[in-house]
């Protein structure tokens, strides 16, 4: 044990010399940089840096900073981000979003011992992998009931694709629905957008209407993500469409745009406040307890109902 006159010594000299601890020395020493990794496809999508603040909140204040890095949806750049974090020897890694390749970056990860969690859904869980997976079939299935309930029985996809490979659950939340109600796909159009972003929903539906005419478009949209949808209602608008009174629209995420939106979008909720606290949880119990674990949680998506969506004139009629 050090004197308390030597150490009393060394403090003054620390004093008179402004001496700073070497921290980043320290960690080495350690093999510890209280550093959490995120990794995130983009923050144009407000989902994904609502994520990052949350995350970032949580793990701060169990003395853990945050780095984060964007993919930019590009496979390539996801690999030279897993090998920085790598190279910087972070603690832990929280994947926001995967691409199929992701499996293969995240396995130095767990070969050297490093908690990581995925928000996502995975082909394989892997040992000591934690992975976080909104229940995306059963939010688009309660939208597509929501919307045949008021009478909707032509849909239009924006931005979601009939391609099973692509969002084979949304698609199987759609399909069960329709199918409860005696109805097949053949009564869905796919309206294909270039992008996640309000631009991308604008230029899908602006450039149906002018190819089909506004008499083509379905009583109702279900678009991929919020953003996609508020760019639709703005080109429903763009054409003297009324949301809901001519067209209904559904988004997915809720993000904080969606309540502002005119009219507010009703939308199908990942609960992101949930998700990122349990991964932040998840991950910083595993740091304490020093041992990944392997766990596959899903987490409930939830339909919240605001103004974009009402009833078909028939159904009113009816009604």
């Amino acid at each position: 044990a050090i004197r308390p006159e030597t150490r009393q010594r060394v403090q003054a000299l620390a004093r008179k010399y402004r001496y700073r601890p070497n921290h980043q020395a320290r960690n080495l020493r350690l093999r510890k940089t209280h550093c959490v990794a995120m990794i995130l496809p983009e923050l144009r999508n407000t989902l994904y840096a609502e994520k990052l603040d949350l995350v970032s909140h949580l793990c701060r204040q169990e003395g853990y900073e945050v780095a984060f890095s964007c993919t930019r949806w590009d496979t390539r750049t996801e690999q030279e981000i897993c090998l920085h974090f790598l190279a910087q020897q972070v603690d832990a890694v929280i994947f926001a979003c995967v691409s199929s390749r992701s499996l293969d970056f995240i396995q130095p990860f767990l070969e050297e011992g490093k908690p990581v969690c995925v928000i996502g859904r995975v082909p394989e869980l892997l040992p000591g992998l934690t992975v976080i997976t909104p229940r995306q079939e059963e939010g688009y299935y309660a939208a597509t009931r929501h919307l045949l309930d008021l009478g909707h029985r032509h849909l239009g996809l924006v931005g979601i694709s009939m391609k099973k490979e692509l969002h084979p659950q949304r698609i199987a939340g759609i399909r069960r629905g329709l199918a409860e109600a005696h109805l097949g796909m053949d009564e869905v159009i796919s309206i294909p957008s270039d992008g996640d972003h309000l631009d991308s929903g604008f230029a899908a539906v602006n450039r149906f209407i002018e190819v089909a005419g506004r008499e083509a478009l379905p009583s109702a949209l279900l678009a991929v993500n919020d953003h996609v949808a508020v760019g639709a209602m703005a080109a429903l608008d763009a054409h003297g469409a009324r949301v809901p009174d001519d067209v209904s629209v559904v988004g997915c995420d809720d993000v904080e745009l969606s309540r502002f939106a005119r009219p507010p979008l009703t939308t199908i909720s990942q609960e992101t406040a949930s998700v990122s606290r349990l991964a932040a949880k998840l991950v910083l119990e595993q740091l304490r307890k020093g041992q990944p674990e392997t766990q596959h949680v899903a987490t409930d998506m939830v339909l919240k109902v605001r103004r974009s969506t009402g009833p078909t004139p028939e159904h009113m009629n009816h009604g």
